[in-house]
């Protein structure tokens, strides 16, 4: 069991931060990523428009974020990225200090799960995507792992699991 987890250690270790490094960058990017994201998913069809003058679109485009219909979305995706910051945290801590180490199939799922969320994440932003995609990243990504862990925990400190490998 402890050569599988220490196969799987890197693979979660990985994935874990491929995922904070990508809700971070849509989070903090210099580039404003969520502006990007809003202005070529909802306004992509508008001011495609072949009749209007280049100089008005983009003029448009660079005041389109401040229009008060699109705060709602802006603020769902910071809102979620940030739940999702929180929810990594906990799950930082809990691979630090190691309570799944003589679990691999469980780290291999948490793992995949954050693999997923960067999938889901990425797909949203690059792709164009509905935010929906967004929501369920951050729902298998950080929440489904963090429930894992916390039913882990309370099976340690309820039950007197020993979560440590017995020596022979």
């Amino acid at each position: 069991m402890a050569v599988y987890a220490k196969l799987v250690f890197p693979f979660r270790a990985l994935s874990f931060f491929s995922l904070y490094l990508v809700l971070n960058t849509i989070l903090y990017g210099r580039e404003n990523v969520i502006k990007n994201f809003i202005i070529n998913k909802h306004l992509a069809t508008p001011l495609s428009a072949p009749s209007l003058p280049p100089r008005l679109i983009e003029t448009m485009r660079q005041n389109i974020i401040d229009f008060p219909e699109y705060n709602p979305i802006k603020n769902d995706i910071m809102g979620w990225i940030i739940t999702a910051d929180v929810f990594l945290v906990f799950l930082f801590i809990c691979m630090i200090l190691g309570f799944l180490t003589n679990k691999p199939h469980i780290n291999f799922v948490i793992g995949t799960l954050h693999f997923i969320a960067v999938i889901l994440s990425t797909h949203m932003i690059v792709k164009h995507q509905s935010f929906d995609f967004m929501i369920c990243a951050v729902a298998f990504g950080t929440i489904l792992p963090a429930i894992i862990e916390i039913y882990n925990l309370i099976s340690i400190l309820c039950f007197k699991n020993d979560f440590y490998l017995q020596s022979k």
